[in-house]
This record gives structure tokens, C-alpha cells and sequence, in this order.
């Protein structure tokens, strides 16, 4: 009996300090691009105030976690539309961070999801790497800030593919050649100027 309620004390003091994450979190890749193209990843939060009903969203801030970057590149972000951009503020890190623009954003402020930034990468050869975010809550300027109940962890990754550039077949060249011979004929035959 006496250890059961010494175990039930010490899970609810680990509960305690444990950081919230009810929030969802939803990273919309484009799933396949082709090798040197950029492509965005917008990071979405739903379910905000299931975890602090009475409170109203403050900030967020969270690094970029590439898997293989040789594959892919960060090149920047955009920040959402209802969040200042303090990205670089604080320095290396957090890389993205926001601030609400009207001080607190409240439930009846937006609509789910909540656009926090759009991630901006290039692909720089084939193959398949995740892109994610994540948070360091020991840094206290990342997370997702709430007014009074402190900061919960952003942690999120998608994978993305990238598949080689096409190369243009030889049939497509033999055409091209083909067109490029009768237009030297016709001219020829016309005597006429081609340009």
C-alpha cells in the first residue's frame, strides 16, 4: 500500500514538470519535388487551448531539423500572418520564432489550424530526408508561449522525397534535330530569310 501511493505521488510530480504537448502539430509537405527546386513546409498547430482552456497564445519559437542536407537545404521562413517575425532576435536559436501581433491571440481570434511559419527549402539532389521542428524547452525562448500557463513543446518531422530532374529522352532530340533540318531544307528550297 505504501509503495503504491509512493509511486502514484512520484508519477504525478513527473506529470507535473513534464511539458504539455496536446496540441497537434501538422507539417503539409509536398510530399515529392524534383531535385533543385524549392518547396515549402507550412507548420500548423490545432487543438491550441485544449490543454489551457483560459489562457490566450503569446509566441512561439522552434529549430528547423533537417535529416540529410545533402538532400535538402533550409533556406528561411515566412512567418504566419497573425505572429511578428523575431526570428534571429535571440540569435542562432531558436531559427523561427513569432510573437503574437495583437499581444495574445485568444480561442475566437482564429480558425484551426493556425498557420505559426512556412519553411522554405531547396532540394539539392534525390533521395528522402525528414524535415521537422523541434523545441529545446530548457531555452526559454522556445515553444509554444501561452500568457499564464508557460511554454509546451512544439516536436514535429514529415518525410519528403526528391527525385532526379528529367532528362530529356533521345527520341525528344532526334525531334528537335529533325525540326531544325527541315527548317534549313525550307529555307533553302525558298531562298528566303529564316528570321
Amino acid at each position: 500500500m505504501k509503495a503504491n501511493f509512493l509511486t502514484l505521488t512520484a508519477l504525478a510530480l513527473a506529470a507535473s514538470v513534464l511539458p504539455a504537448e496536446a496540441t497537434t502539430i501538422t507539417l503539409n509537405t509536398p510530399g515529392s519535388v524534383t531535385a533543385g527546386s524549392s518547396f515549402d513546409v507550412t507548420v500548423q498547430i490545432s487543438d491550441v487551448f485544449q490543454t489551457h482552456p483560459a489562457d490566450a497564445l503569446a509566441a512561439f519559437g522552434f529549430n528547423v531539423v533537417v535529416g540529410n542536407s545533402s538532400i535538402f537545404s533550409y533556406t528561411g521562413e515566412t512567418i504566419g500572418p497573425l505572429f511578428d517575425d523575431f526570428s534571429g532576435i535571440f540569435g542562432a536559436s531558436p531559427q523561427v520564432a513569432g510573437i503574437a501581433t495583437a499581444i495574445f491571440l485568444a480561442a475566437g481570434d482564429f480558425t484551426e489550424p493556425l498557420t505559426l511559419a512556412t519553411l522554405h527549402f531547396t532540394a539539392l539532389s534525390s533521395g528522402a530526408a525528414s524535415i521537422g521542428i523541434s523545441t529545446d524547452l530548457s531555452d526559454p525562448n522556445q515553444g509554444l508561449f501561452y500568457s499564464t500557463a508557460g511554454a509546451d513543446a512544439l516536436n514535429g518531422s514529415a518525410r519528403v522525397v526528391s527525385a532526379a530532374a528529367a532528362v530529356p529522352e533521345p527520341a525528344s532530340f532526334l525531334l528537335g534535330g529533325l525540326g531544325l533540318v527541315g527548317l534549313w531544307w525550307f529555307r533553302r528550297k525558298s531562298a528566303l530569310p529564316l528570321f
